[in-house]
């Protein structure tokens, strides 16, 4: 059924029959079998064509949740056995938010792999709601996260960073050394998209101050990027 399944993902990930024949390497025919072989032991028709191309019918969509995980466990199976079998090679998924996968996780990944050149890195870029999400279905190993946010597991300090306003060049606090959040109470904020937990908007709320939030975004060019055109 493994090939099945994968077959299944793929045709849902691409929407088409052909091009996830294309990508797994089989003929449009067998992937059609695989399929009407697959809903019938399941007793379940799990896909229809649509001017959207192939979708999952309201059965399909009830079932898929379960068959990523089992993808999923099924990877994460494999990649034990590697490690246990001491191949010292496999994949490691990372859930991390723009930040960190940009300035921090380059610099260790090539430290890493000078080490264990076979191991292979895979790195979901998310918010805190979205990576926490990740690591309870097992999509990712493990991932960023700020201390503070809350997540309902375990978690260790590895990297400290602090606040930093990016302001217009001729804005009015350009040419201080130093701005703090009453500085900022009363201008138009872009802020990171984090999720269900906001650093900024945490550290104005503790010094009980209200915020003008104009933009959110989900990482940081874009935001540096709108701040110079203002």
């Amino acid at each position: 059924m493994d090939n099945k399944l994968e077959a299944l993902q793929k045709i849902i990930e691409v929407g088409s029959f052909t091009k996830a024949a294309e990508i797994l390497g089989y003929t449009q025919s067998a992937i059609s079998q695989m399929i009407s072989s697959l809903e019938k032991e399941m007793s379940i028709k799990l896909l229809y064509r649509s001017k959207r191309g192939v979708q999952l019918t309201p059965e399909g969509e009830e079932v898929y949740p379960f068959i990523q995980k089992l993808l999923t466990q099924q990877i994460l199976l494999s990649e034990k056995v590697t490690q246990i079998n001491h191949l010292e090679s496999g994949v490691v998924r990372i859930g991390a938010y723009a930040s960190i996968s940009r300035h921090w996780l380059p610099k260790i990944i090539k430290q890493f792999q000078a080490q264990y050149p076979k191991v292979k890195f895979v790195i979901h870029q998310g918010d805190y709601t979205t990576i926490t999400q990740w690591i309870s279905n097992g999509e990712v190993d493990f991932g960023f996260i700020s201390p503070d946010a809350p997540s309902g597991y375990e978690s260790e300090l590895v990297v400290q960073g602090k606040f930093v306003a990016v302001l217009p060049k001729h804005h009015r606090l350009s040419q201080q050394v130093s701005v703090t959040l009453q500085d900022l109470q009363h201008e138009s904020l872009l802020l990171i998209e984090e999720g269900n937990f906001s650093e900024p908007l945490e550290a104005f709320r503790q010094q009980q101050l209200e915020v003008d939030v104009k933009i959110w975004a989900h990482d940081d060019d874009t935001v540096a990027m709108m701040v110079q055109w203002r």
